[in-house]
């Protein structure tokens, strides 16, 4: 006897149903979360890349090293000095291609003899035979002193070249000239900068890179000047102070500068510092 087949509006013949659907097989759920995973890892790994901002990492660079170097002043006890270096674009060293902030400790100084930059200016041209310098002034030199000549900005990761470099050996006040141990080996004209070098390879000394493509400025507490020879010293209290010292001349204290950072499409943020530490 043939059998009636039931009719049931709400079954599905699967077998004869086009296009049958059926569940994923165990290779197929790996693949897929092996793809969902990939997605997840470029979802957190994207946005970074993408939001990355040279001019906020600077601002945040800059914050955090101030901070940090009123940390170092109270955890050695000693003086930490930190001070904006400007890129060398022609240099070889892609680390000075970029605006650095170089901390320093400073060992058994306070702050005022820290930044203080000795140096002076050639008062008329002087040839290679030379061994007498005519300067300026020859306050802050003393007989022992080594000096560095025509290196408007030293490198402070490294000394500057053996033809720049010289000792102190005596000094004429009446004549204002620096008595050298060997000849200056070169022409040097007038004007040129002789500075006191004070590079100590065992110097500990941290420096952070800010991002390339930025204008770095610091200016003073009312904006009518901007230089580069600010400084920055916290002593073993973690009391920040600021100077502005210039090779020759005395170091004058602030009681303000403002930090400003501006990217190429003229975006800028700033950064006000106090006296003492404070930071807006």
């Amino acid at each position: 006897m043939e059998k009636k087949k039931l009719k049931n509006t709400n079954h599905r013949d699967y077998n004869n149903t086009p296009g049958r659907e059926e569940g994923f097989t165990i290779v197929e759920l790996a693949a897929t979360m092996v793809i969902l995973g990939i997605g997840a890892a470029l979802a957190a790994t994207i946005p970074k890349i993408v939001l990355f901002d040279p001019l906020n990492e600077a601002y945040s660079q800059t914050k955090a090293i101030l901070r940090q170097t009123r940390a170092r002043a109270i955890q050695t006890n000693k003086v930490v000095t930190l001070r904006l270096f400007e890129p060398e674009p022609l240099s070889r060293n892609d680390m000075e291609n970029h605006w650095r902030w170089v901390m320093e400790i400073d060992d058994g100084k306070n702050c005022r003899e820290a930044t203080r930059l000795t140096g002076t200016y050639l008062t008329q041209n002087v040839t290679a035979s030379w061994t007498r310098l005519p300067v300026q002034s020859t306050e802050g030199f003393m007989p022992g002193d080594r000096i560095v000549i025509g290196w408007r900005d030293p490198n402070p990761s490294t000394p500057p070249p053996l033809s720049n470099l010289n000792e102190v050996i005596g000094i004429s006040t009446n004549a204002n000239e620096l008595i050298l141990g060997r000849p200056v080996g070169r022409l040097w004209e007038k004007d040129t900068l002789v500075q006191k070098w004070n590079y100590d390879p065992g110097l500990q000394r941290w420096e952070t890179l800010l991002p390339k493509e930025l204008d770095v400025k610091i200016f003073n507490h009312d904006y009518s000047f901007a230089s580069y020879w600010w400084q920055f010293c916290a002593d073993s209290r973690g009391i920040m102070y600021i100077y502005h010292s210039r090779p020759g001349l005395p170091s004058n204290e602030g009681n303000k500068v403002i930090i400003r950072i501006t990217n190429k499409a003229g975006e800028k943020r700033e950064i006000q510092v106090f006296r003492g530490g404070v930071m807006e």
